[in-house]
């Protein structure tokens, strides 16, 4: 991947490892969600979403020229709580945050404002209105463009979904104990080509993540009757199975993130400490070990060799070996490392390039005190000994 010279080059905090600064400026500048990708398939250009510090915040998508390091803003959104509630903490109008998502191999980004949906050429910055989402709907999940070309969001009822954010206002713990007051909710795919729009599940529950695991299938969180879990599904509908339920010691998958050799995860809840894993959801097969103690977030690598997390503190730690008999052997790639404010914006998802040589992640700026995209020089990183397939 070919990267401007005008972008600066700094060191990891911790580790000293070569890092550009991609973004840059007071407002939070952030990916899409990084189970999917932002980077488009020639490498050229990065989508983000740009959220100012202002009353309330204003999110637009942007463009990043990563040749030439010039920036372009994509959208003009007016409307209003476009922050993706209850996790997008910021009052916010403008487009809806983190509900886009990109066709690597269209160059084409998908984005919601209020109730329309509508793409832009990511090159062209040509714009087109695809459909309107029924009135008195609410678009819930982080949503995804199938490997075959279908926009897969999730919708639900406005008015439910209000009562249960109140829910939670109230009380965090009985956001998923009330959660089936979600009546109805719709997993949904538009085809890009076609025009053609599918129902793919109804379910009393809201989905808040979707992702592509290979053209045809789906892997989707939560599923209903689990305070957190992992579903899959297919692009034809009409059932969903859960891959790996919860286990006795209380643990369920968190964020799942697609690579070639399965869906990768990190697990909540279990007794004895922090564990992650890999499974085959179309044979229900999984394994899995413990990782490191207060790690939030598992990164992505598409090709599912290196195992490495995101910790409380924000650092970023890689599995350089594992060994079944509990001598495993980590090594710490940059932190811990400052983010600021709370919510989405505040994570560093890592996840590396389609090329292995960059990990992508969020981290804060101290000069303006908001988080900015910048890339890690890792093409020295192995991948993980002795993760067996499933």
């Amino acid at each position: 991947m070919e990267l401007s010279v005008t972008f600066p080059r700094i060191d990891a905090m911790g580790t000293g490892r070569e890092v550009v600064q991609l973004t840059s400026g007071d407002a939070f500048c952030y990916p899409l969600y990084y189970f999917i990708p932002s980077i488009c398939a020639n490498g050229r250009y990065l989508v983000y979403h740009r959220e100012t510090t202002d009353t309330p915040h204003d999110i637009q998508l942007w463009r990043l020229d990563l040749q030439t390091g010039e920036c372009l803003q994509l959208t003009k959104g007016e409307c209003p709580n476009a922050h993706w509630q209850p996790w997008g903490v910021d009052p916010a109008s403008g487009v809806l945050g983190d509900r886009a998502a990109l066709s690597v191999k269209r160059d084409i980004l998908v984005y919601i404002e209020g109730q329309d949906v509508s793409s832009v050429n990511v090159a062209s910055n040509e714009h087109q209105r695809l459909f309107r989402l029924p009135e008195g709907r609410y678009p819930v999940s982080q949503n995804c463009i199938s490997g075959d070309d279908w926009f897969v969001y999730v919708h639900v009822d406005r008015d439910r979904y209000t009562r249960l954010l109140a829910e939670r206002q109230r009380d965090s713990s009985l956001f998923r104990k009330h959660a089936t007051m979600c009546e109805n909710s719709e997993l949904c795919a538009f085809h890009l080509d076609t025009g053609e729009h599918r129902t793919l599940l109804r379910i009393n529950y809201p989905i808040h993540h979707v992702h592509p695991y290979g053209n045809r299938h789906l892997v989707f969180s939560h599923v209903p009757g689990h305070t957190t879990g992992m579903g899959l599904t297919d692009i034809e509908g009409g059932w969903y199975s859960v891959p790996r339920t919860p286990d006795s010691k209380g643990g369920s998958i968190v964020h799942h993130v697609p690579t070639a050799r399965g869906i990768a995860y990190e697990l909540s809840g279990r007794s004895d400490g922090n564990w992650s894993g890999l499974c085959n959801p179309l044979r229900h097969e999984v394994y899995e070990f413990p990782i490191l103690p207060a790690t939030t977030h598992i990164g992505l690598d598409p090709e599912g060799l290196t195992f490495f997390y995101q910790t409380s503190d924000n650092r970023i730690e890689v599995l350089v070996e594992h060994d079944s008999k509990g001598d495993d052997r980590w090594e710490r790639l940059l932190g811990p490392w400052q983010t600021y404010g709370t919510g989405q914006k505040s994570h560093m998802h890592p996840r590396l390039t389609d090329d292995r040589g960059w990990m992508q992640f969020v981290a804060g700026d101290p000069k303006t005190k908001t988080n900015h995209i910048f890339l890690m020089d890792v093409s020295d990183l192995q991948p993980t000994r002795g993760i067996p397939d499933v």
